[in-house]
């Protein structure tokens, strides 16, 4: 489930700069920084393999797991070659390895190799970013409260905290200014990472926070406490329902905490810190909280207050995607024709897109009618061309003449386009076969012409070079040439 708060729209006489840069240093810390990851990953592993360590460190190995008491040394022996990784990468048994190797060496040369080659390892290990630069469990560190912010697991990771960034940073932005938006989202995600690392006391596990939601959460927070009671808008997402709805914004915070919580109760062996998006809510919440009672000139109340037109607009879409989600695609084609009737272009483009699946949803003559009239005005816009191809590819014989002549030499200029000779000229000789007498298809007969020129076939370029001229000089005969 996904709630935002959408209630203002980018102001660019005052651009988010903070927010910009901070999508920016994210992302350049994803692609320099955490690009290295596999490599340094590759490198420790060889280094380990190539090493003495393997059949050192396995009677350790042993006794660490037992003393554990999770499992007996007969599974650990059947199941050796699967542990590999642990004896590279688990803390735990570095530690454990750290305290007991002068016991378990032989003598002074074989524990002396033995400390050298686990601290080459431990070095490269330590190289990456999760360790280096995230934050542990069970070690308190004011950089790396701040560092792990800027790090990520995956692209996935990556992408969606900062689309929810941009989403509410921008007015949070507006409202506090730069510097000090800036101070209490470092803030913010410090409070998720306390929370996490005070969630994990108990645990003798260890493990590495990283991410920025902490600090979106605290973003998040911020947006709706600095909105108190206002009633602004919210945009949701649950399954396949979404919309928008109104409601007043302080409301929604006890809302995204239990949400998180229960998560959090529910899925207790999470990768997921719902703790730290609690931490980061109820850190944002906080110091708005604090500036709102302490530093009342720091806020800009007159960008809160500015009321927002409501949206008509986006309220008539809304009800078009709540009669798509319910399947009533004729009901959403109808709430549909007005908005597209006063679109301006750039939006006109995303609702023809959503048309386009309507039709493709309801096919037959609703599906023609629709591309044919988009061929007709030349419209472009997102999987119009492959609905087209696909489209004519499926339409017999007869239903392709059962279209309007000046309709399908339209239709077949545009395949030309898409590359589709073949469908272009079948419909030119059902042009010609019909006597249909326009320039636009002695047009057509020269595109293929043009078009069998560049793929060096001669016969078919003079063929259909002579059936141009033929078509523009003679007028329409049947001049057809088996070719």
């Amino acid at each position: 489930m996904v709630i935002l708060p959408t209630e203002k729209k980018i102001d660019w006489s005052r651009p988010p700069v903070v927010v910009f840069s901070l999508l920016l240093i994210n992302l350049l810390v994803f692609l320099w920084q955490q690009s290295n990851d596999a490599n340094v990953y590759q490198t420790a592993i060889e280094f380990y393999s190539e090493s003495s360590l393997p059949e050192q460190e396995w009677q350790p190995y042993v006794d660490f797991r037992i003393r554990g008491g999770d499992i007996d040394e007969p599974t650990l022996q059947e199941e050796r070659e699967y542990l590999f990784l642990d004896l590279v990468f688990d803390p735990k048994f570095d530690e454990f390895l750290q305290e007991t190797i002068p016991y378990y060496a032989a003598n002074d040369a074989t524990r002396y190799e033995w400390i050298t080659e686990r601290a080459e390892l431990r070095r490269q290990v330590n190289l990456l970013s999760a360790k280096a630069y995230g934050l542990a469990t069970h070690q308190v560190s004011v950089i790396n409260l701040i560092t792990y912010q800027f790090l990520h697991g995956d692209w996935m990771h990556l992408l969606g905290n900062m689309i929810f960034l941009l989403v509410c940073g921008f007015a949070v932005e507006a409202s506090l200014g730069g510097r000090r938006f800036l101070l209490f989202y470092l803030l913010g995600g410090a409070g998720g990472g306390a929370l996490f690392q005070l969630s994990q006391m108990n645990n003798d596990e260890i493990d590495y926070l990283v991410g920025a939601s902490g600090s979106i959460s605290a973003v998040m927070a911020m947006y709706v406490t600095l909105f108190r009671l206002h009633k602004i808008e919210f945009f949701y997402w649950l399954f396949v329902f979404v919309g928008y709805f109104r409601a007043p914004a302080l409301l929604l915070l006890p809302l995204y905490i239990a949400l998180e919580a229960v998560k959090w109760f529910i899925t207790p062996e999470s990768n997921i810190a719902y703790s730290a998006h609690i931490g980061g809510f109820v850190t944002g919440a906080a110091l708005v909280a604090l500036a709102q009672r302490f530093m009342t000139q720091s806020i800009d109340d007159d960008y809160i207050e500015q009321r927002q037109d409501e949206d008509l607009e986006r309220k008539a879409l809304d009800r078009v995607y709540r009669a798509i989600a319910e399947y009533e695609f004729e009901k959403a084609l109808t709430q549909l024709e007005p908005l597209l009737a006063k679109s301006e272009a750039k939006q006109r483009a995303q609702l023809l897109g959503v048309k386009l699946n309507l039709v493709n949803a309801l096919g037959n003559q609703q599906k023609t009618d629709f591309l044919v009239h988009c061929i007709d005005q030349n419209q472009h816009f997102d999987g119009l061309d492959s609905a087209i191809h696909h489209w004519w590819g499926q339409l017999s014989d007869a239903e392709q003449q059962a279209i309007d002549n000046h309709q399908r030499v339209k239709i077949g200029l545009r395949l030309m386009d898409l590359d589709q000779y073949q469908a272009s000229e079948s419909i030119l000789y059902q042009l010609v076969d019909s006597h249909y007498k326009q320039p636009m298809v002695a047009k057509l007969a020269r595109r293929l012409a043009h078009f069998y020129e560049r793929q060096g076939i001669v016969s078919r370029t003079t063929t259909m070079t002579e059936l141009a001229d033929s078509l523009m000089h003679s007028g329409m005969h049947d001049s057809r040439t088996q070719l």
